[in-house]
């Protein structure tokens, strides 16, 4: 095929490829729609304030990260904390991600391969379409793509890599595209999808880098000089072409630019320290600058995290090959000898695999060779002298699985030359092949699916961590609290030691296992606890809440009170310690303090049926009664269920003489907590406002027969009835 010939596909025939790999990613990922938000997940999305207000300003639609942190926006305005809706954004963007491998793998090798037709039966199949199909359901179907699509918060990954691919695909049609006007769109494109790309994860920035090597294995034409360092390329010629990328590489400061916070010479964002504004280009840019924002952690060495990555990837094309023992959260060593076997092993393999894309290139075997050499580039932001803190996550991988699937869909595309050469029945050889195929994408999606499985509630995913990296604090805290939330102490308990058995320095393991002393009503040793983790961090705003619940269980409210409000100096964004400060307000009397920290903590959370019920509560002891009946009709909205949300506006109703709305509320109550005396008194009552003492007389005999020393029934139940 000519260079620059345009592709015309009849969608006809391909529709049935792009359906098969549709429904493989709704199979895969069928049985996570109801896994619960975890790790980054709370953090970024249910705690967050900022999710709770949709608005559009440039600081949030501009920046590294603005385009998926957006969409959590719109995730929750759409669909508030319903896991669903999340679940549904990140499958649709790796469905679309799925397809856009299986084009660029499409118009790759239409690129460099000679049609030949493949005959199953009475199915024909091209061999472009064999391997972009091959090429596409790879990337969706295997298992270490998981990681990437069920943990919400990486949606991060996810939609950088599917702008990513979307970008390299506009640019393949670009340049194969003939009319002028064909090549503006898909160019146009293409840099809409790069720039998308940039505003979604710093991983990114290696796309013009990809952009570039497409463009010399695709595009530039063969050197008539075969010495084995000129690649077969018209050297000359490439240079030609560095006009038609140049806008591409340029999109490669769009990263720096953000991280080194150069778009405030040009506006000012609120949320930057006012310092910023006066500062020069040349003081954003500065050595020292470049070297702190490129680096998460200065715990790790730049040297130690370099040698530490060459063996992670070498456990990354491991986990490609052989997806066995996946792991929210590796325990994976540091490396600081260059020398250890491990790290020597790691660096033949990858000159190995250097090697072998060299020789794919001179062979003719471009796609293959770009698959070699995209793994490497991406994962070069997270896998090379920049320190992070954590050395190793799955997810990490969802980019550099496009490399993967390229080279996959050669290999099964050359097995097929080489078998058909080889044996005399070619069809019986394609046969071959193909079924190979179809066991591989079997046999990974049913490894994802098993997978999946893990991910469905916090107990199964951090108990299958905490098998896999016994050694490491972070799952057997994540697996207590996730024990913690369902009350189940004693194993909560047992695993808090635990983690402080590995890390005694551990502030949240300290402070939590005072949290479970504190429930359990050891609230000297839940104290100790405590203090142990302020000794540790003085500046742990949790630790301090849990102090304040602990002192309020004692009933020392004065000094729960300032534990909470030092929480809150701390942190003024945790919705749950605002909820708490107003219930050790209500329990001093203080009702005007106590609204406006429940309203506080509702405005961050408006989903929490309970707190607009204690807010509602405590705006009817201020005899606010409009404002406290709309809350407690919020909290019966939200939670049609929540019993003391009826006996609260009962409360109110009663208060403003509302007598039949009281007695319907109290009653609704009742029947979702039938031997509450305090409750049944306040309704007696209420029939004796709405002149039935007979009622208020049955009432108080119910009372009684509950606990017959109350003193308030037996006092109506001694008097007759009408008095």
């Amino acid at each position: 095929m000519t260079e620059g010939s345009e592709i015309r596909i009849r969608w006809a025939r391909m529709w049935l490829p792009i359906l098969l790999i549709v429904l493989g990613v709704l199979i895969v990922y069928s049985n996570t729609w109801r896994a619960p938000f975890v790790l980054d997940d709370i953090h970024t999305i249910v705690e967050e304030e900022a999710r709770r207000t949709l608005y559009f300003t440039a600081e949030r639609l501009f920046g590294n990260r603005s385009l998926p942190i957006f969409s959590f926006d719109l995730n929750y305005y759409f669909n508030g904390l319903n896991v669903s809706g999340y679940r549904a954004v990140n499958i649709g963007i790796h469905i679309i991600s799925s397809i856009g491998v299986f084009w660029l793998a499409y118009w790759l090798s239409v690129r460099v391969y000679k049609t030949r037709i493949i005959t199953l039966g009475q199915v024909q199949i091209s061999n472009h379409l064999f391997l972009a199909e091959l090429a596409g359901l790879f990337f969706a179907v295997h298992p270490i793509q998981t990681q990437a699509v069920t943990y919400i918060v990486q949606r991060l990954a996810s939609m950088a890599a599917m702008f990513y691919i979307l970008a390299l695909c506009a640019y393949v049609k670009y340049r194969l595209s003939l009319d002028a006007r064909s090549q503006k769109i898909w160019a146009g494109l293409s840099l809409a999808a790069t720039i998308a790309a940039m505003h979604s994860k710093e991983t990114a920035i290696t796309l013009p880098i990809i952009i570039l090597m497409i463009e010399m294995l695709f595009f530039t034409p063969s050197g008539k000089n075969k010495k084995w360092w000129r690649l077969n390329l018209d050297w000359r010629s490439l240079v030609r072409r560095i006009p038609l990328v140049t806008p591409w590489l340029i999109m490669i400061l769009i990263i720096p630019a953000y991280s080194l916070e150069v778009r405030d010479l040009f506006w000012h964002l609120e949320s930057e320290p006012s310092s910023m504004a006066g500062d020069t280009f040349l003081d954003k840019v500065n050595i020292k600058k470049i070297a702190s924002v490129s680096a998460e952690t200065t715990q790790i060495s730049r040297k130690t995290y370099f040698l530490t990555q060459i063996n992670v990837v070498r456990t990354y094309l491991r986990l490609v090959v052989w997806p066995e023992g996946q792991n929210i959260d590796h325990d994976y060593p540091l490396t600081v000898r260059i020398g250890d076997k491990a790290t020597i092993e790691s660096l033949v393999l990858h000159v190995v695999m250097m090697l072998a894309a060299l020789i794919f290139w001179k062979k003719g075997r471009k796609i293959a060779a770009l698959g070699i050499l995209f793994f490497y580039v991406a994962l070069l932001p997270e896998s090379s002298f920049i320190p992070i803190v954590d050395v190793m996550f799955e997810h990490r991988l969802y980019l550099p699985m496009v490399g993967a699937a390229l080279f996959v869909g050669d290999m099964a595309q050359l097995m097929m030359e080489k078998a058909g050469s080889i044996v005399k029945r070619r069809v019986w050889a394609d046969a071959v092949v193909v079924g190979i195929v179809l066991i591989l994408i079997f046999s990974l999606a049913g490894v994802s699916y098993a997978r999946n499985l893990t991910w469905k509630d916090e107990i199964s995913l951090w108990t299958d961590a905490t098998q896999k990296s016994p050694n490491k604090a972070r799952p057997h805290n994540n697996l207590a609290k996730a024990y913690l939330d369902r009350q189940m102490f004693d194993r909560a308990e047992e695993l808090y030691k635990r983690e402080l058995e590995i890390d005694p320095n551990s502030v949240s393991g300290h402070n939590n296992l005072g949290s479970i002393y504190g429930v359990q009503g050891k609230y000297e040793e839940a104290i100790k606890e405590i203090q142990q983790a302020l000794a540790k961090n003085p500046n742990h705003d949790a630790a301090y809440n849990n102090l304040g619940n602990v002192l309020m269980l004692q009933g020392k409210l004065v000094e729960a009170e300032e534990a909470y409000e030092k929480s809150i100096a701390l942190n003024t964004k945790d919705a749950g310690v605002y909820r708490n400060l107003g219930d050790v307000l209500v329990k001093q009397g203080k009702f005007e303090e106590a609204v406006s920290a429940y309203q506080r903590a509702v405005k961050m959370v408006p989903d929490q049926s309970l707190w607009h019920s204690k807010l509602g509560a405590a705006l009817g002891a201020l005899h606010r009664t409009k404002e406290a009946k709309a809350e407690l009709e919020i909290a019966i909205h939200l939670n049609p269920g929540l019993a003391s949300a009826y006996s609260n506006l009962g409360n109110v109703l009663a208060d403003e003489g509302e007598y039949n709305g009281a007695a319907k509320a109290y009653a609704t109550y009742l029947q979702m907590t039938p031997n509450d005396t305090v409750v049944m008194n306040n309704l007696a009552k209420i029939f004796i406002g709405l002149e039935n003492p007979q009622k208020a007389q049955e009432v108080w005999r119910a009372i009684l027969k509950i606990d017959p020393d109350n003193t308030e029934a037996k006092k109506y139940t001694d008097q007759p009835a009408g008095r």
